[in-house]
């Protein structure tokens, strides 16, 4: 089977059309890579603001990684933050640890290291060696029982739907 790079673009932006949301994260990495499609970075934010607004936590994360870096958006690290945590809400591994490594560097908001914590140890089943990186980076910045509290918390927690 040979890929048809073109025509899955087409069937993405049908689906899109057609009310899919899902498909916004797909058109947006094709826009934003130029794969199947001219590349195109401000279309590819387009796709991915448009599937934030349908709460998809991979278009939200996506459009977080344009704010935090200003790439063809304006560089904002509160509206990073903010959909990152969307996204970590809904179990997004890489939004979990993109808003504790924020959390943690207070990067756009105050230093929280408990709740990267919370963060590093839910993303932790979906990405291990992404979370033990910053357990051993962050070791010492958190005592045992703060970083045992947020292990019970990370326990407790369910995902919003």
């Amino acid at each position: 089977m040979t890929r048809d790079l073109v025509r899955a673009a087409e069937w993405f932006r049908s689906a899109a059309d057609g009310g899919n949301s899902k498909t916004y994260k797909n058109l947006g990495y094709m826009y934003y890579f130029g794969t199947g499609v001219a590349k195109d970075v401000a279309r590819a934010a387009e796709m991915f603001r448009l599937g934030a607004e349908d709460d998809q936590a991979k278009s939200e994360f996506a459009l977080g990684l344009l704010h935090i870096h200003g790439e063809v958006v304006n560089k904002d690290l509160g509206l990073a933050f903010s959909l990152f945590r969307r996204a970590a809400g809904k179990g997004h591994a890489d939004g979990q640890i993109f808003l504790g490594r924020m959390l943690a560097e207070g990067e756009g908001v105050e230093r929280d290291m408990a709740k990267a914590w919370f963060w590093f140890t839910l993303a932790e089943a979906q990405k291990p060696s992404i979370a033990a990186y910053y357990f051993s980076k962050y070791d010492g910045a958190l005592e045992t029982t703060h970083k045992e509290a947020a292990r019970l918390r990370a326990k407790l927690w369910v995902p919003k739907s």
